[in-house]
């Protein structure tokens, strides 16, 4: 069971009370005890109205759907769920209940997210795991980089003094070759030996990605373009590869209007985003 806390702590009441996060403190039979000021203001109370009121009759005066406090006062468990202020906030509540060394209820303690606060810890886990996946690309790709091209036939020689030639062009590429040949190495060959070397290199595999999402990925989109977008919009794998190289990968399987679509991109150097402005490369 969870252990008693002492609510009488002055740094524990400087932390509640700091904290951005809705915090409210009921007795062992529901009467409120504490509520920081972000909770007052969710509940659209001051701390005259709230605090010595039991929460069933706070839910009444103040027309939220459900506690989580009653519930956890009535299992003695830790309850989280969905709670509706005032028919308008969705929050996430999560009530915990504290106990004396008799293992009797003394407190409960209700930590409660609105759903701006979940959105924005939802989009910084989004930012930095795609942080991660890309310094993990990054050095992937630096490792290949130290890695020169081996090889013996004239034929080879032949196929990279034109890489080279290639490379010092700013042009479009199109490899060819049965899978296995080694198409993203001549690709990387050509990028590290290109002015670009220092931008990104970004191979995409076009058979990878549902064919549904694909234009949003490549083209990106601006926010609030369609249910479940990033409400800040995103940027397509063409922006985030401009000024280094985007390697296709299998562009052949992609539908003939994409194919269309891309060899606009190619011809123009601008596109459109999904849902959006227009932009240049």
């Amino acid at each position: 069971m969870i252990q008693y806390f002492d609510i009488d702590n002055e740094l524990f009441r400087i932390a509640i009370t700091q904290s951005p996060i809705l915090i409210f403190i009921t007795d062992h039979v529901g009467k409120a005890i504490y509520a920081n000021q972000p909770s007052l203001a969710m509940m659209g109370g001051t701390e005259s109205e709230v605090i010595g009121k039991n929460i069933a009759d706070i839910m009444v005066e103040r027309n939220y759907s459900t506690s989580t406090i009653l519930k956890a006062i009535e299992t003695k468990q830790v309850v989280q769920d969905i709670v509706i202020f005032k028919g308008l906030r969705t929050c996430l509540s999560t009530t915990i209940p504290y106990f004396d060394d008799q293992d009797n209820l003394k407190y409960t303690m209700t930590y409660t997210y609105s759903a701006e606060q979940i959105e924005f810890f939802n989009d910084m886990l989004m930012t930095t795991l795609r942080k991660k996946e890309l310094s993990e690309e990054v050095t992937k790709y630096l490792l290949h980089r130290s890695q020169p091209l081996y090889y013996e036939c004239q034929s080879m020689n032949e196929l990279i003094l034109s890489c080279n030639h290639v490379a010092m062009t700013d042009t479009t590429v199109l490899l060819l070759g049965e899978t296995g040949t080694g198409k993203e190495a001549i690709a990387h060959h050509i990028h590290f030996s290109s002015r670009r070397k220092d931008g990104p290199f970004i191979p995409i595999n076009c058979t990878a990605i549902p064919k549904e999402l694909f234009e949003s990925e490549l083209f990106g989109y601006e926010k609030g373009s369609f249910t479940g977008a990033n409400t800040k919009g995103k940027r397509g794998i063409i922006e985030l590869s401009n000024h280094g190289t985007l390697f296709l990968d299998e562009i052949g399987e992609l539908s003939l209007s994409m194919q269309t679509k891309l060899l606009r991109v190619i011809e123009t150097k601008k596109y459109s985003l999904s849902v959006g402005l227009r932009k240049n490369l």
